[in-house]
Order: C-alpha cells, then sequence, then structure tokens
C-alpha cells in the first residue's frame, strides 16, 4: 500500500520532482528533517 498526499511528499519524491542543487542537499535535508519529525509528532498526538 502507497500512501500519496498532496500536502506531504518524502524527501526522495521533492528532489526527484523538483530541482534541487546537489551540493546543498545533504544541508537542506538536514535543516528539514526536525521539522518533519515535528509535523509527525504533532498529527500523532492528534490522533491519540
Amino acid at each position: 500500500m502507497e500512501f500519496k498526499s498532496e500536502y506531504y511528499t518524502s524527501w526522495e519524491d521533492y528532489v526527484h520532482e523538483n530541482e534541487i542543487d546537489t551540493e546543498n542537499e545533504d544541508v537542506i535535508k538536514a535543516n528539514t528533517q526536525s521539522y518533519e519529525e515535528m509535523v509527525f509528532d504533532f498529527t500523532m498526538w492528534l490522533v491519540m
């Protein structure tokens, strides 16, 4: 089963669908990871 959302995209899908400078890809991923985790935690809080 694959989950598709118009609001959420995995980092791998985002890189595939958009032009990302490969020199900065690791920096961008590292800076957005914490926000992704916060959104996930908030969503789980809402569900529980």
